[in-house]
């Protein structure tokens, strides 16, 4: 969310955020122009009245620890605010209540993800360890939004390079495994994606990038060696300034000795207790959000 908004949320929240890059989420809802914003329903209620041009609009609630009740009454209450007729059918304007932290705040959606990542589930070729399209497309997110080319020196089945071609990289590719290049192959033909596939290790990849996003080998077996990790992350950190990983344990003492300057670790949860960790290393320190 800091990576796509500028800003990080609260309680689920990006206030003040850019919403220019909302249409490539994964698990974003939404970007919100704000109409109104006060410390209680009854000061939105009298802002919400003044708002002009907002025939056939419809009001949805969001609040924490509510019954539907309450959001029933709220939006009414709102709605019945607003000079204009609603549309709960067909809106053309579609609004949101926020009430969060003791504030209201009633916005406009203007962009909404396009959940293209949805039609990759639709792959031919894939394996057992395959990230889902949906995660995939996170990961690629973590990436810088000014960022133009990203690799994927273990591309595995591909599904980080089909997110990535998805939202306009320019990306490189490729794996040791000549069964994993034949099925990331396939997968981008699949969908009309060009991008050759490089039979290539990992730690020879000396194209400059402008990020690496890569889901290491982790499973029971196809686990890769300490050292290769190692020679992998000091490669990765040369020919570019970020990289995402993906591991079956936490790797940042590793990415650090490589010559990362700051790592990020969030643990994502999988089936039967099972963890992935995902790794954003940085050659320089990573801006604080504005």
């Amino acid at each position: 969310c800091r990576v796509l908004s500028g800003v990080d949320p609260v309680q689920g929240i990006a206030a003040g955020g850019n919403t220019e890059y909302i249409g490539r989420a994964a698990y974003q809802q939404f970007g919100l122009q704000v109409l109104a914003s006060a410390p209680d329903l009854q000061s939105l209620c009298e802002q919400a009245a003044t708002l002009q041009g907002m025939e056939g609009f419809q009001v949805r609630v969001i609040a924490q620890a509510s019954s539907g009740e309450e959001r029933q009454a709220w939006a009414l209450a709102v709605a019945d605010a607003i000079q204009a007729k609603p549309n709960l059918d067909q809106p053309s304007h579609r609004l949101v209540l926020i009430k969060a932290a003791g504030h209201h705040v009633l916005g406009k959606i203007v962009t909404q993800p396009d959940r293209s990542y949805r039609q990759h589930d639709q792959k031919p070729q894939r394996t057992s360890a395959s990230l889902s399209s949906r995660l995939a497309r996170a990961l690629v997110n973590l990436v810088p939004v000014a960022a133009k080319t990203i690799l994927d020196p273990c591309c595995g089945s591909g599904a980080l390079v089909l997110e990535a071609h998805a939202i306009g990289l320019q990306v490189f590719c490729g794996d040791i495994n000549a069964n994993m290049v034949q099925k990331t192959t396939e997968n981008l033909a699949h969908f009309n994606y060009a991008c050759g596939v490089q039979l290539q290790d990992a730690r020879a990849w000396h194209q400059p990038v402008d990020a690496i996003v890569t889901d290491l080998p982790y499973g029971k077996y196809s686990r890769v060696a300490d050292e290769v990790v190692l020679e992998i992350f000091t490669q990765a950190a040369v020919i570019a300034p970020m990289g995402v990983f993906v591991a079956g344990m936490d790797l940042s003492a590793q990415m650090l000795a490589a010559g990362y300057a700051q790592v990020e670790v969030f643990a994502v949860p999988k089936a039967k207790g099972f963890q992935r960790y995902v790794h954003r290393g940085s050659r320089e320190p990573i801006g604080e959000p504005r």
